[in-house]
Order: structure tokens, then C-alpha cells, then sequence
């Protein structure tokens, strides 16, 4: 499968869990109590890198385009905060674990603990 498609499959996983989170975890209509792509970035960028964050970026736009949740660049801004969120966990986790498998030590364990409570405040917070 080529960057294109890896893009395409990234941006439809990431929008079916936003649709799930939307539709069956919601306060309203526009707050998830708990927002399940945010796993789903997380992983992606710890294993894959820098090359999920398009398809991220396009999964988000296209939930906020369904569920019509802004003007456009608020729906940006959200989908930059996404990738973001995923670049903070690709470059800081790796800093602070001594391998790429988390469950290998309590080290590396804290380290992506660290760094994803590190990535989801910087995200929250844009």
C-alpha cells in the first residue's frame, strides 16, 4: 500500500472512531465524553512517524465537516491540534523510553505516560 492509500485507510479509521465517539460516547451533540481517535493518533505516530499526521489531518477535517463544528479555520485549528498532538508523542516518547516497545520496562512505560499526558495537554490547550 502506497502513502496514498495508507492516508486514505489512517483518515477513515480516524473518522469512524470519531463518529463513534460522537454518536455513542456524546455529552451533546458536540462533546465526546471520551474521544477515542486521541488513541488513535497516539499509537499511529509512536509506531509510524511523521507520515500518519496527513491522514489524521484529513480524518479530523472531515468529522468536523460532517458534524458542521465551526467555520473553517476553527475546524483547521482542531485538525492541526490533532497532528500535533501525534508529533509531540513521535518525538518526545522516544526520549524519554529506551526502546520502541512499551511494555518492556516501567521506564519506558512512564516515559510514553509522560509523553502522551504531555501531548494531549499541548493539544487540549490550542
Amino acid at each position: 500500500m502506497g502513502q496514498i492509500g495508507r492516508t486514505v485507510a489512517i483518515a477513515i479509521g480516524y473518522l469512524l472512531l470519531g463518529i463513534l465517539s460522537l454518536t455513542q460516547l456524546h455529552v451533546n451533540h458536540y462533546v465526546a465524553g471520551f474521544w477515542l481517535p486521541s488513541g488513535f493518533v497516539v499509537a499511529l505516530a509512536l509506531q509510524r512517524g511523521y507520515g500518519v499526521l496527513p491522514g489524521i489531518f484529513l480524518g479530523e477535517m472531515a468529522i468536523a465537516t460532517i458534524f458542521n463544528q465551526g467555520p473553517l479555520w476553527m475546524r483547521v485549528g482542531v485538525a492541526v491540534s490533532q497532528c500535533l498532538q501525534g508529533a509531540i508523542v513521535y518525538w518526545l516518547a522516544p526520549r524519554l523510553m529506551k526502546g520502541k516497545d512499551i511494555f518492556a520496562s516501567l521506564t519506558n512505560l512512564w516515559g510514553f505516560l509522560v509523553a502522551s499526558l504531555i501531548a494531549g495537554t499541548v493539544q487540549t490547550l490550542i
